[in-house]
């Protein structure tokens, strides 16, 4: 008889465990749980002192099916490797980690996902840890429809996140203390907050939202909401080079780009700028250096 993976997972929430007492594997310390297939192991303590860490698929011959709440909390771990065996993991179990760079699943788990070192459900339909050590910018994969609870907490080297429109709730303080995070572009209609205080602690963010997209206000979720609306105007060659205006709401932040072929872009970056006052004239003093030269504008 075929497995059901849910129907499973809801009777592992219910056994109890087999001793009162967590047992020592190692750097870890577990419970041996009972379910209708035989014994289990749920990781429920760290004692390592942070750097590489690689989940056991199974302790004496029991698989590790369960990483429980808050397990790595506060530790100093750099990386993360799951195994097939895991199909349930806790609460916050990679929470204030911020040395954390990458979160590795076994491509045979049929319970999560990872990819570029973040944590997803199987399908990577529900977002459920970025890693607290990466920063810069990142880009929502489009599968994407949930950005669960907790998931950028405390990521304080990010500075901007693009939200596909696929995208529909946003969770309990899913980007609480990203200190650092300054621009959330998102790319569709406003998302629903599953969750309370979704940008508490985040003080310096400010929502881009695109023209045509619905449920915005003057904030969201307690952040300044603004309308990213970049537009290029028609272009002149003048003593300083080749060059067009850029208009907008006022002091929006853009890119420009300039690629020598659209046919296979290689966009290469031009200027970063904010429109002071809604408008700003670019000029390209290179422009007669190439046979074509093609233009664009993106956000950071």
């Amino acid at each position: 008889m075929k497995n059901n993976p849910l129907a499973l997972l809801g009777f592992l929430l219910l056994t109890a465990p087999l001793a009162a007492t967590a047992q020592q594997y190692g750097e870890f310390t577990y419970y041996v749980y009972p379910d209708g297939f035989g014994l289990y192991i749920a990781i429920n303590g760290y004692l390592g002192s942070g750097g590489i860490v690689d989940i056991p698929d199974t302790i004496y011959g029991m698989p590790v099916a369960r990483i429980e709440d808050l397990v790595f909390d506060g530790y100093a771990v750099t990386s993360v490797t799951i195994p097939a065996s895991v199909r349930y993991i806790g609460y916050q179990a990679f929470s204030d980690c911020s040395s954390l760079i990458a979160i590795t699943v076994s491509p045979a788990n049929q319970w999560y996902n990872s990819t570029d070192g973040v944590l997803f459900d199987k399908y990577r339909t529900t977002l459920i840890q970025f890693p607290g050590g990466k920063g810069g910018s990142y880009s929502v994969p489009s599968s994407v429809a949930s950005i669960g609870d907790y998931a950028f907490a405390g990521c304080v080297r990010l500075t901007s996140v693009i939200i596909p429109d696929s995208v529909t709730t946003i969770g309990d303080y899913a980007f609480g203390y990203c200190t650092d995070l300054k621009r959330v572009f998102v790319e569709g209609n406003a998302p629903g907050a599953g969750g309370d205080y979704v940008f508490s602690g985040t003080g310096n963010a400010t929502v881009y939202y695109l023209p045509g997209s619905t449920g915005w206000g003057a904030a969201f979720e307690g952040r300044p909401a603004v309308l990213w609306n970049p537009l290029m105007q028609p272009s002149s060659v003048g003593p300083a080079g080749f060059g067009f205006n850029i208009t907008g709401t006022a002091d929006i932040p853009v890119v420009i780009e300039a690629a020598t072929n659209l046919g296979s872009a290689n966009w290469v970056p031009l200027q970063s700028l904010n429109l002071t006052n809604g408008a700003f004239y670019f000029s390209d003093p290179n422009w007669a250096n190439y046979p074509a030269r093609f233009y664009r504008i993106r956000s950071p």
